[in-house]
């Protein structure tokens, strides 16, 4: 079951990229480091491929997904003692930025 994070999560949306050019971008404020992030158009029922690859997110840094064709995804976030916080239905048509601090995770886990 899909759990949902907390409203404080979106922090900005900026209607400033055109159609196929969106980006989201999430900065990590908080103590845990993200393993691993999946992006998948809401009406898919499969998550597809780790959109970090090798990396991780640390904590304090920024990562960002561009060029992201305009649709409703969930996001699903994983940290490194793999918990997992699962954002349904985003509207990705405008460039997004998330700050995810402690509250944020932690409130998004525990659903």
């Amino acid at each position: 079951m899909k759990k949902y994070l907390l409203a404080a999560l979106l922090l900005a949306l900026a209607p400033a990229a055109p159609v196929g050019a969106t980006e989201l971008k999430i900065t990590n404020n908080s103590m845990w480091d993200i393993y691993y992030v999946y992006v998948s158009r809401s009406s898919n029922s499969e998550w597809g491929n780790d959109q970090l690859d090798d990396k991780v997110l640390d904590a304090g840094e920024t990562w960002r997904l561009t060029n992201i064709q305009c649709d409703t995804y969930d996001v699903k976030l994983v940290d490194e003692d793999d918990d997992t916080c699962i954002i349904p239905k985003v509207k990705l048509c405008w460039n997004t930025h998330w700050e995810l601090d402690n509250d944020a995770w932690l409130g998004c886990v525990a659903e």
